[in-house]
């Protein structure tokens, strides 16, 4: 079985990924983009006619840090695909980080990433 990884973002940042490989959602807010990983979780766990599966999702921080954590831990439960975040152009805003150790802290009962 292959896996694909995704990228969401704004139109005018993650179009560059698109010569990765990876398959690039436009997205330009929280809202959008929860959206599209709700859809992507969906093609993973019952592929469409494309038969594309998502390992990885990965979200720009700058639209990460738009979506309640609450959400996030809601599309994030589950092993497939891994929803991470990076950071944009802008540089690092530390939503990231946040949120990950948010994850692990969930995970394992404590905050292993201080």
């Amino acid at each position: 079985m292959t896996y694909n990884i995704a990228i969401i973002g704004p139109s005018d940042t993650v179009s560059i990924f698109r010569a990765t490989g990876a398959d690039v959602f436009p997205a330009e807010n929280g809202d959008e983009a929860l959206s599209i990983i709700k859809r992507l979780r969906a093609e993973t766990t019952d592929p469409n006619e494309s038969g594309r599966r998502y390992g990885v999702v990965v979200i720009l921080e700058e639209i990460m840090k738009q979506i309640k954590d609450e959400d996030y831990t809601k599309v994030s439960s589950g092993g497939v695909p891994a929803i991470i975040s990076v950071p944009g152009i802008s540089g690092e805003s530390g939503e990231s980080a946040r949120k990950l150790r948010k994850l692990a802290e969930r995970a394992i009962g404590s905050d292993i990433l201080k």
